[in-house]
């Protein structure tokens, strides 16, 4: 049966597609801790090269979720549907395959 399913490409897919279906789960989840950035950008600012001076600029922001309405709720119980879709999906291609070896050898 692990030779079938190894040999399979469309079992590869069906797996790809859970384990991107848990990274969504995921990220949705990390959505409600506060996240910071930063930027920062150097320069020279003048006429010529001669009189010109260096310039710099910095930002960090930090973004904190304090009302999302339900949003980010939705968007997880989405995740997991989906998720629970493509292992289900997984699931029933072992299955066909599995059947398929057996009417194969049988």
């Amino acid at each position: 049966m692990k030779e079938a399913e190894a040999s399979r490409g469309d079992i590869r897919v069906r797996e790809n597609a859970v384990r991107v279906a848990a990274e969504k789960v995921k990220a949705v989840a990390w959505e409600k801790f506060p996240s910071l950035g930063g930027s920062f950008d150097i320069g020279r600012n003048g006429n010529t090269p001669s009189n010109s001076d260096w310039t710099r600029t910095g930002t960090v922001t930090l973004s904190v979720s304090v009302f999302d309405f339900g949003r980010r709720g939705e968007r997880e119980s989405q995740a997991a549907i989906a998720l629970r879709e493509e292992q289900i999906r997984l699931q029933d291609l072992r299955r066909e395959i599995r059947r398929q070896v057996r009417v194969a050898v049988g």
